[in-house]
């Protein structure tokens, strides 16, 4: 029933940690492309949330996602949730790779996070994936974020 489509060709650059016990990414890499000047970049994220720690990891998102909308070089993203509860995903789009480096240490809201995450021990297993967008058709809210920005 979805009024809309976006789909996004990407190359894996640059993946730690695991999703269901590996790294899907392992062996696929593209070598030295994370950084390069004012490319877009694709993030995934994963986590298994700790059974013990969900309810505080579902407290902690709204003051990550009322910084969102003003975040510099966001272009887009979207949480997703799996089953069975506790497998939280982010997918994002991003101007360049300073933006997200910003946005993820030097936002308080979410520096913040990342730094209870390690301290409290949140995640069963954490997976964090860096993308180079290659192509895309369709729109997300009724555009493409990434027009213009591709070769």
């Amino acid at each position: 029933h979805a009024v809309e489509r976006y789909d996004v060709t990407m190359t894996p650059v640059d993946a730690h940690g695991s999703w269901g016990g590996a790294d899907p990414f392992a062996g696929i890499r593209e070598a030295g492309a994370e950084r390069s000047a004012d490319a877009p970049v694709a993030v995934v994220t994963r986590a298994t949330v700790r059974p013990r720690r969900l309810r505080t990891f579902l407290r902690s998102v709204p003051a990550v996602e009322a910084t969102m909308p003003d975040t510099p070089g966001l272009l887009a993203a979207v949480g997703i949730g799996e089953v069975p509860v506790g497998r939280q995903a982010t997918f994002s789009l991003w101007r360049d790779a300073d933006a997200l480096q910003a946005f993820a240490y030097e936002s308080p809201a979410h520096a913040r996070v990342v730094e209870r995450t390690r301290h409290e021990g949140w995640y069963g297993e954490e997976w964090f994936a860096r993308l180079r967008p290659t192509r895309t058709s369709g729109t997300w809210d009724g555009f493409d974020p990434l027009a213009g920005a591709l070769p």
